[in-house]
């Protein structure tokens, strides 16, 4: 007779990554079900819809079968509810159907057929009113034929595993079987290496991090190469790398999500890296390469992390997330561009607490602009960085608007020729940075009256740039202004056709002071790109702001993607060997009432690796780790002053894991909520954008459409204010935004459904009023993905510790009790994000811009019976269109004509195939004050951008005169 002991737990927010697995053969189960969270805010648990029970843990299984039993609460479907076990749909076997509604239980008696050897997962997810969505998760052990003193069959990767493409050293994976998480070099002595100048190409299995094999591909190998790559399953992983600054020849590197490289147009590519996936949609790899053999090395380098639900599944995410903030200067100052990390954080007055520890990145710097003299009046401060480094490599300032018109023209010329040399010469890719010092083209009332203009040459250079060149022009009237740009930037891997951001910032758009801040993300061939990028301003309380309080609005992201950080007390012999035995009286009397630990020796004698299991309140609802007494009988290794050191560092880690699991239990509620969650604002957002259009065009709900994770992030739709403390509603958006950037790993994992769609209908409500399915999928999506963030911050401790911190410290935004208040906040900020994307990527399927140049405004305004309403005329009428196009005010615009103000250049918004524009109610719901509070109310997206960087197709761009008419 087999005895099975069973413990109570319950439910954890989303299937997120399992714990660790080791295999075994069924017979003996320890069957855990835990929460992820301790006591929370009573709000957060009224929308909980799903949870799992067992038998108590003194019950003995006679029948080789765990009973398991999934309750359903108030406002559940049960006719939604989906069950998995390690990969297997046991759906059926709970019998749902006989719940016509919920609340009500569905068991099922779970036999050797549905569970593995080792540790088993399972997971539940139902839906609920409004696309709202919940779930629960589970942890099987079995036993049977396991010896647990034997070390070796407990290893296991941890949640995050560091690597590194290593120009010296190889391909480091800090884990190894029969090692564990320490760091291995391939190639080795068990897995051999490749001549010079051929990729070595290591393939692991994506579940336990065990090596497979390693291969050898030449240059010109790419017929083998392509064999061997279409044997990979899904549940490969491949490392790979060449020499430092060896070619990687014409190889394809598709089957695994990567490059083509045989394809035609394909750059050269030299000292290349590649963390790919067997059976992989194109676009999921990540690559480093560099286009010429004399470029620096760089390589891959971060974190392979859990994204398994049912069983473990480990994909790449980059740990660098530094942040950027531009600030303009009035006339005479000094501007200024802060690049890095924050290196002080909201976690209490006074010292840091104990063994607090940065990770190593977490620095930062500031670059200032060289005064502007002599007889500078005003002018542009531009720095150019190394996108894959952020290496400075060059900077200066440009008197831009000086007391000679000449001069002035010259230093623009100047400046654009600088920037199109830094920006395009032979090297690596590069990030410019731009800020105004005073007003750099002078400032006019009329911009008739204006001796200086941005340069033609200087404004289309801005423009290649992603940024607006009606913005550059306005400034002719004064103001500050700041940007970042690209050169060549395109949409990342599963963007969809979203690359449309405003990156920059202009004093004369409403809300706005010019200075401007973002995060630097990596994208799929490991080069920094923009991103969050949005306006800020510096309260008047503050001075001098510092380095941290201009990049504080990036610590959630910056905490959330950080490296990780040793354990404490971890560092000697003894230390180690006292954290094993208090590691294991913890499990002995958190799970097992005190008797023998029967997991295998390495797990039982490692606590932390259920801080990211489904047992997580166990462990904070468990002994007091300070109570372990010091074991007597013969020397077990460690001191007393040993065993008190680890001790009191495992009780801070059980408290912080609380009021972590504090903050994550009332976050949720975006999840839960059956009137306000993520699914039901994406869904009502694409109707918000169909009916919008329904009058140009019933059938837009047909539209194209990409539904892309980074819309999670509302930084958009918020003006920080440096100075007051960051806001609730930021932490929240830069959590699910850090959050975001795993959805993609997921689902390439095929661990959830894919939450993409491909047209507007898919995001709309069914006809019978059932919410989309994708707007299920999606909300179901981010419930995931913010359960894989937080078991990132339970795995890390400097994460944890952070966050522990910050989550209990008042007016820090991440307090926990201030969320719960701050989830309509976000919610409104989303549905506007949302919809902005959405209308981004719609409106130039129907709508074309006419453009009508150097229309010479001024002379026709020095005629008494003219009006700017006449040029108006003048303009649409040799363009072709009809004075109905005047009247919608946000369907056309105008601005100077660079190094000619004394004419305008012409924007008129058409229907596509007519001489339509579109009703005014669009153009307002577009570009008219903002309206957040109201989920069809005005987004207020600046004319200028809107017009520049759409993406619209251009039926008509002419002169409307001679150019020699404009002249000054």
């Amino acid at each position: 007779m087999n005895k099975r002991r069973n413990f109570l737990e319950l439910g954890q927010l989303g299937c997120d990554p399992v714990g660790r697995i080791t295999g075994r053969k069924l017979m003996h189960i320890f069957l855990l079900v835990a929460s992820l969270f301790g006591p929370v805010a009573a709000h957060a648990q009224n929308d909980s819809m799903i949870s799992i029970s067992v038998p108590s843990a003194d019950r003995i299984m006679k029948d080789g079968a765990v009973e398991v039993t999934i309750h359903l609460y108030a406002h559940a479907e049960p006719s939604t509810l989906n069950v998995e076990a390690n990969e297997q749909d046991i759906t059926d076997y709970f019998a749902s159907e006989a719940c016509d509604k919920a609340p009500c239980d569905v068991t099922a008696r779970l036999s050797g057929n549905f569970v593995n050897q080792g540790w088993n997962y399972l997971c539940a997810t139902v839906e609920g009113p409004n696309a709202s969505t919940d779930a629960s998760s589970a942890q099987f052990y079995d036993d049977h034929g396991v010896t647990p003193t034997d070390a070796t069959t407990g290893y296991a990767p941890s949640f995050a595993v560091h690597i590194y493409a290593s120009p010296t050293l190889g391909l480091e994976v800090d884990y190894a079987p029969g090692a564990g998480n320490t760091p291995t070099y391939y190639p080795n002595e068990s897995y051999p290496g490749c001549p010079n100048g051929n990729l070595t190409m290591l393939t692991m299995n994506r579940s336990t991090l065990a090596p497979k094999s390693i291969r050898c591909f030449g240059p010109s190998d790419n017929p083998a190469l392509n064999t061997y790559l279409k044997t990979l399953a899904k549940n490969d992983l491949v490392f790979a790398s060449t020499q430092k600054s060896a070619s990687l020849g014409k190889l394809n590197l598709g089957p695994i999500g990567g490059t083509d490289f045989t394809a035609i147009g394909a750059p050269p590519a030299y000292g290349y890296s590649i963390v790919g996936y067997g059976a992989s949609a194109a676009g999921f790899a990540v690559e480093s390469y560099k286009t010429s053999p004399v470029e620096e090395w760089d390589g891959i380098n971060g974190e392979l992390i859990n994204v398994g639900s049912t069983t473990p599944m480990y994909g790449f995410r980059s740990t660098d997330a530094p942040a950027f903030a531009i600030q303009p200067a009035d006339a005479g100052g000094i501007a200024k561009i802060t690049i890095g990390y924050v290196t002080s954080f909201p976690i209490g007055e006074g010292e840091n607490p104990p063994n607090f520890t940065l990770p190593s990145q977490f620095t930062n710097r500031t670059y200032s602009s060289p005064a502007c003299s002599g007889t500078c009046r005003g002018g542009l401060f531009a720095a150019v960085f190394d996108a894959f480094t952020l290496k400075f490599l060059w900077s200066n300032t440009y008197a831009t608007n000086s007391e000679s018109t000449a001069s002035s023209a010259a230093e623009m010329a100047r400046m654009a020729g600088d920037l199109k040399y830094h920006l395009t010469k032979e090297g690596p890719p590069r990030i410019v940075m731009i800020a105004s010092v005073g007003d750099p083209f002078g400032r006019v009332t009329n911009w008739y009256d204006a001796t200086i203009t941005p340069s033609p040459e200087l404004v289309n250079t801005i423009q290649n740039l992603n940024v607006s060149a009606s913005a550059v022009k306005a400034l002719i009237q004064g103001g500050s202004f700041s940007m970042i740009g690209v050169p060549g930037t395109l949409p990342g891997a599963n963007e969809g056709n979203h690359s449309v951001t405003k990156w920059y910032g202009s004093s004369l758009q409403a809300g706005e002071t010019g200075a401007l801040h973002g995060l630097l993300l990596r994208d799929n061939i490991f080069r920094y790109k923009p991103q969050d990028v949005a306006a800020f301003r510096v309260d008047s309380s503050v001075t001098t702001p510092t380095a941290n309080d201009l990049l504080s609005f990036a610590t959630p992201n910056q905490v959330g993607s950080s490296a990780s950080v040793a354990w404490p007390m971890m560092d000697t012999n003894g230390r180690r060997s006292a954290y094993a035995y208090a590691s294991d009286q913890m499990n002995r009397r958190d799970f097992y009432g005190g008797d023998t630990c029967r997991l295998p020796r390495e797990q039982c004698e490692d606590i932390r690796a259920r801080y990211t299991s489904s047992q997580l309140k166990d462990i904070t609802g468990g002994i007091d780790p300070r109570k372990i007494s010091y074991p007597s009988g013969s020397d077990p290794g460690f001191t007393e002053n040993d065993l008190t050191a680890v001790t009191n560092q495992l009780a801070f880690e059980k408290q912080y894991l609380q009021n972590a699991a504090n903050y994550a239990a009332v976050l949720k509620e975006i999840n839960t909520n059956g009137t306000q969650n993520i699914g039901l604002s994406v869904q009502n957002s694409a109707t918000s954008v169909a009916t919008s259009i329904y009058d140009i065009n019933p059938e837009a709900k047909n539209s194209s459409l990409s539904l892309v994770p980074n819309i999670l992030s509302t930084a958009a739709a918020l003006t920080s204010i440096v100075g007051v403390g960051v806001k609730p509603v930021a932490v929240i958006s830069g959590l699910l935004g850090s959050a975001s950037s795993i959805m993609g790993l997921a689902t390439s994992a095929k661990e959830q459904p894919d939450p993409r769609v491909s047209r507007l209908a898919d995001l709309m409500a069914q006809t019978n009023g059932t919410a989309s399915e994708y707007a299920y999928r999606f909300n179901t999506a981010v419930q995931s993905s913010t359960g894989m963030f937080f078991n990132d911050v339970y795995s890390n401790w400097f994460k944890l510790q952070t966050v522990g911190l910050m989550t209990v410290t008042p007016n820090s935004g991440w307090y926990y009790s201030t969320v719960g208040n701050s989830l309509t906040e976000f919610n409104n900020d989303f549905v506007a994000e949302a919809r902005t994307s959405f209308f981004e990527q719609v409106i130039p399927q129907y709508f074309t811009e006419l453009r009508e140049r150097k229309v010479p405004s001024w002379y026709y305004l020095r005629d008494p019976g003219y009006s700017q309403y006449s040029v108006d005329v003048v303009a649409i009428n040799s363009a072709g269109l009809n004075r109905d196009n005047l009247k919608s005010e946000y369907s056309y615009g105008y601005w100077p004509t660079p190094d000619y103000p004394k004419c305008e250049d012409y924007v008129f918004m058409t229907v596509k195939n007519t001489k339509k524009t579109w009703p005014s109610a669009l153009g307002t719901t577009l570009m008219g004050t903002p309206d957040f509070t109201n989920p069809n109310g005005n987004l207020g997206i600046p004319r200028e951008f809107f017009y520049d960087t759409s993406g619209y197709s251009i039926t008509s761009d002419k002169d409307y005169t001679p150019a020699g008419f404009c002249r000054q």
